[in-house]
């Protein structure tokens, strides 16, 4: 299991992943979503082939969530003190 989840993690990597000199996408899709119920909140979906990253800002706090075939891995979520 932890291999696996090593092996997941590495794939996830989209900053190494996307420094190779060449990289065949079968799949790019990116949304913004504005929310209706809070001011300046904004989310932004990143879908690169079959993992998706969601990027929620508000302010200055940054929620970066990744996720396998649509399913965040919590284990992988972070906030950062930027927007």
């Amino acid at each position: 299991m932890a291999e696996q989840n090593k092996r997941n993690e590495d794939f996830l990597d989209y900053e190494t992943r996307f420094n190779q000199d060449t990289v065949a996408l079968k799949k790019l899709k990116i949304t913004e979503i504005h929310s209706e119920q809070l001011q300046g909140k904004t989310t932004i979906r990143l879908e690169i082939d079959s993992f998706t990253i969601w990027l929620t800002g508000r302010e200055n706090l940054t929620k970066i969530d990744r996720g396998w075939n649509g399913e965040i891995i919590e284990d992988l979520s972070e906030i950062k003190q930027e927007n």
